[in-house]
């Protein structure tokens, strides 16, 4: 049975092992504006950004993704966790984010409000 989904009611996505463009992903979640949670692993893409005044998104979680770079800039961002090679990591404009968590070679656990934090850069 085939099943229609409305994007603009999707509220939580998990993508894994899928093969996008950084653009395509960036346009994707643009027709999602309410979407709460995200999820993505074993994604390849050079550069992500995860932006947009009008992203909902409270939660994001990052595993196992091949990124030169990731842009996140979202208000209402409260959770955030990166588990991967420790790549350069900007985070602006989150002054709702409570938990960052890094993974690599040394798990890292910092829980602290970044409402004055521009950017991490791990390496």
């Amino acid at each position: 049975m085939l099943h229609n989904y409305r994007l603009n009611s999707l509220v939580q996505l998990r993508l894994c092992s899928v093969e996008v463009t950084g653009e395509v992903l960036e346009c994707f979640l643009s027709a999602c504006p309410v979407l709460e949670f995200l999820s993505i692993s074993e994604l390849h893409v050079m550069n992500l950004k995860i932006s947009g005044p009008s992203l909902k998104l409270k939660q994001l979680e990052i595993t196992c993704c091949t990124l030169t770079s990731l842009d996140i800039y979202v208000v209402n961002l409260v959770s955030f966790k990166y588990v991967g090679k420790h790549e350069c990591i900007s985070l602006k404009h989150t002054p709702r984010l409570l938990m960052y968590i890094s993974v690599g070679l040394m798990p890292a656990i910092l829980s602290r409000a970044f409402s004055s934090f521009k950017a991490i850069c791990l390496s």
